[in-house]
């Protein structure tokens, strides 16, 4: 029974409380009763309704604020998927699609209005990459795997990559509700992999194209890497050689390691010589050459080493100096004589500076031969060439011309002080008496001729025809002695000397 017009205008209490009540019903919860001091029985119904008011208006601010929350996040998130930098959409339980986002669009050429409850068969990029397959496929227990795909965007020149990734959405009781689908496009990380890997190879074909044993060493001193070189080099398989000592395949491994360090820290080593030991035992006489390389922070990751094969170098080397050197006392022969001698009268005359000749011939050589044999002869050249080099200055090129003649070239050195040393010479070897075996000596003595450039002739030619003038002086005097070339001396016909 409702009460009336006339019961509530009767009883005020009844009807201030009615009309919050109604107030309730219509959602007005800031209604309230007012309360009297009499502790009624619709006193404690009135305290009773405004409590209840209070707690429905809490309620309702609570479910207000959650619903905001609710809000600002969904708002947040759609602004991520839109503006996220790869393409995401989402899909229900029968693929129709109920997400799509600006990478999307410009994925498939389809907005996202034209997108928004289509199903995912429906267009074509997903049907022709076979994804939308895949996603249902997921969605009846086969699982949703990480996958890259190669595709031709309609219009493009070449294929673009694309990496897909689906999750499932779930219910609360854990059913599968529909699908996320994050695709990123991977072209330019494709693409610089790629060139990269393209790079690696060609520098691999360069270091493997290499004639000489290469090596990288890291900071420690192992071995971090080599090519096929290097294996035939060191007679060790790539396998052993790889995290191996450096500096275990040279017969010097302290001088290796200071090598190696040096790269570290000077950047670079050149031309540092070592001998490489091959498993079976053979030598190999090599340049290590090394730089450090660095890693994409621009550090030091290790050094590059190369060393080149040198043997042939050495022999051609050593070819080259037995050519250059008289077989018996090793000292400059003819040949080479001449050589030098050009070679210092260019420099004086370019520096406006003398240079000087000794000739010198063993006097009475053939009486040593004929009464001491050919071997004392040979004892008797070795022992003055030694002789020579020792008494000569540094700067000085002591020369076998032929015979039992030699020359002694003084760089720098006017008539005055060649005439000195040239006595020093001969008085030394008139002093000192030559062992010839079974403690037998015997003494010798030299005639020397000397002439000087460019006061006394004007080529390397007539310094060895004043020279040789100068030594015949000599002997024509007695032997023995030392004599200078003289203006106007007999000039003989020596080109047959020459």
């Amino acid at each position: 029974m409702t009460p009336t017009s006339e019961n509530r205008d009767s009883d005020p209490r009844l009807a201030e409380m009615l009309e919050v009540i109604f107030s309730y019903a219509a959602g007005d919860l800031k209604a309230r009763g007012t309360l009297s001091d009499d502790d009624s029985a619709v006193d404690g119904v009135m305290a009773g309704i405004n409590i209840l008011g209070e707690e429905l208006e809490a309620n309702r601010a609570e479910i207000q604020r959650a619903s905001d929350l609710l809000r600002q996040a969904l708002e947040y998130a759609q602004t991520l998927i839109r503006s996220s930098p790869d393409g995401i959409l989402a899909v229900d339980r029968d693929l129709r699609i109920t997400e799509w986002n600006l990478l999307m669009e410009q994925m498939c050429g389809q907005v996202r209005e034209q997108a928004i409850g289509r199903i995912l068969d429906e267009i074509p990029f997903m049907q022709e990459t076979g994804e939308a397959a895949r996603i249902r496929d997921g969605f009846d227990g086969g699982g949703i795997q990480l996958r890259e795909i190669a595709y031709r965007i309609p219009g493009a020149d070449q294929l673009s990559f694309f990496e897909f990734l689906a999750a499932p959405l779930r219910n609360q009781t854990g059913q599968i509700q529909g699908a996320v689908v994050r695709i990123r496009d991977v072209t330019e990380r494709k693409r610089a992999e790629e060139h990269l890997r393209l790079a690696s190879l060609y520098a691999r074909g360069l270091i493997e194209a290499g004639m000489d044993p290469l090596v990288t060493i890291s900071a420690t001193g192992k071995i971090m890497d080599v090519n096929e070189a290097a294996v035939h080099g060191t007679g060790v398989p790539r396998e052993l050689l790889i995290g191996s000592s450096f500096s275990q395949y040279f017969t010097d491994p302290d001088k290796a390691n200071e090598a190696y360090r040096e790269a570290f820290t000077k950047g670079v080593v050149s031309n540092c010589p070592l001998t490489m030991t091959h498993a079976s035992g053979k030598l190999t006489e090599v340049l290590y050459n090394a730089s450090v390389f660095r890693d994409e922070k621009g550090e030091i990751a290790g050094v590059l080493a190369v060393a080149r094969d040198i043997t042939e170098r050495k022999r051609a080397e050593q070819a080259e100096e037995l050519a250059r050197r008289d077989g018996l006392t090793n000292l400059c022969n003819h040949r080479t004589f001449n050589e030098l001698l050009r070679d210092e009268t260019v420099r004086a005359q370019r520096f406006n500076r003398p240079v000087s000749l000794l000739m010198l011939d063993i006097d009475h050589f053939k009486r040593v031969n004929d009464a001491r044999g050919h071997q004392v002869g040979d004892i008797i050249l070795k022992g003055l060439s030694d002789l020579l080099v020792k008494q000569a200055r540094a700067v000085d090129h002591i020369c076998r011309y032929g015979g039992e003649e030699f020359t002694v070239i003084l760089p720098e050195t006017g008539k005055a002080a060649a005439m000195q040393i040239a006595e020093r010479l001969r008085a030394e070897v008139e002093r000192r008496p030559f062992e010839i075996g079974d403690g037998r000596t015997i003494r010798i003595t030299v005639s020397i001729g000397v002439a000087t450039y460019p006061k006394e002739a004007d080529s390397p030619e007539e310094v060895i025809k004043a020279a040789d003038v100068a030594l015949y002086a000599a002997k024509d005097a007695g032997r023995n002695r030392v004599c200078p070339y003289k203006a106007g001396s007999p000039r003989w016909d020596l080109s047959a000397r020459l």
